[in-house]
């Protein structure tokens, strides 16, 4: 059983870091653009804090000799999974504070709009 966790953990990993590459060339894309600029800086903000968050953690873990000294492949995986995982809830974030701004009826969007 353990090593069915172990083999999903690993899984769950190697997705996230898939994530957090995703996100940072789609961060960097967007920088070039006038419109999504601001996106662009939210991904690569909350991203930045992510893999600060990451290695937090492996740290502390490696701190509390929770696992053994760790590769710098670890430390890599670690930092890409939370870029990915803090970019992409920061964009989820951002998304809804604009929608939840933005009016709900008709006739106030188009006052709005004047």
């Amino acid at each position: 059983m353990f090593m069915f966790l172990a083999t999903f953990a690993f899984l769950l990993l190697i997705a996230s870091n898939f994530l957090g590459a995703f996100m940072l060339l789609t961060g960097i894309g967007l920088l070039f653009s006038a419109v999504w600029r601001r996106t662009g800086q939210v991904i690569l903000g909350a991203g930045t804090l992510g893999a600060i968050l990451g290695l937090a953690a492996l740290g502390i873990f490696q701190y509390w000799d929770l696992i053994p000294a760790p590769r710098w492949e670890l430390w890599a995986m670690c930092a890409a999974a939370g870029f990915g995982w803090a970019s992409l809830i920061a964009v989820g974030a951002a998304t809804v504070l604009l929608l939840l701004r933005q009016p709900a009826r008709w006739v106030d969007r188009k006052r709005a709009q004047r």
